[in-house]
């Protein structure tokens, strides 16, 4: 590979991107967000099928990371699930490493926004060790995960009413070696436990 197409793959940007595109479509994309292996894209409705692939086998191609790509359309109901079609390579199970913690997620199953990143890392030193803390919508872990690494509190109550959620969430307390977080599967009006934490 030239170096010119290695600082290419280093530095992809959206506006690398409409130019690579800009023979072939307009691309109508605001931004993106990298999970381990898998880039989710949010595209403007209207492309077709085959514009879509050729937008997410170009991201494969120049993306120094992504191996699959995934639009994400909408987020549906209160478990707020994510409604998605991949639109280049086919693995959506990824590892995605922040705050020194170790995620396991799925962007076509459990939703994880980026826009709370910053709020993620906070989380990492807000408590202490004597403290009990109960996270009321855990999902696969992002607040949790921080929370109970690095600030240890004594226990952490992590309730998520989405099943596949709670799922990630179980492989994620394990592959992190934590012992202080506890699951509840259900709404949190029904299954948090009461008069016990000193955070929520």
């Amino acid at each position: 590979m030239s170096s010119s197409k290695q600082a290419s793959r280093r530095n992809l940007s959206v506006k690398g991107l409409q130019a690579v595109l800009a023979d072939k479509l307009d691309l109508r994309l605001s931004g993106w967000e990298i999970l381990g292996g898998v880039m989710v894209v949010r595209l403007d409705p209207g492309y077709s099928e085959s514009e879509k692939n050729l937008i997410g086998e170009t991201i494969v191609r120049l993306h120094p990371t992504a191996v699959t790509v995934v639009n994400r359309m909408s987020i549906d109901d209160e478990l707020r699930e994510p409604v998605t079609e991949v639109i280049a390579g086919s693995k959506t199970e990824s590892i995605h490493l922040e705050n020194g913690c170790k995620y396991k997620i799925d962007p076509t199953q459990v939703m994880f926004s980026f826009g709370n990143k910053e709020e993620r890392k906070r989380m990492a030193k807000i408590s202490s060790p004597e403290e009990t803390v109960v996270d009321m919508f855990a999902c696969v872990g992002q607040f949790t995960l921080p929370l109970a690494k690095h600030s240890r509190p004594e226990k952490v109550y992590a309730v998520e009413k989405n099943p596949v959620a709670l799922r990630f969430l179980k492989e994620n307390i394990a592959q992190n070696k934590l012992s202080n977080v506890e699951p509840l599967l259900g709404d949190c009006r029904d299954v948090c436990p009461t008069g016990v934490a000193d955070r929520v």
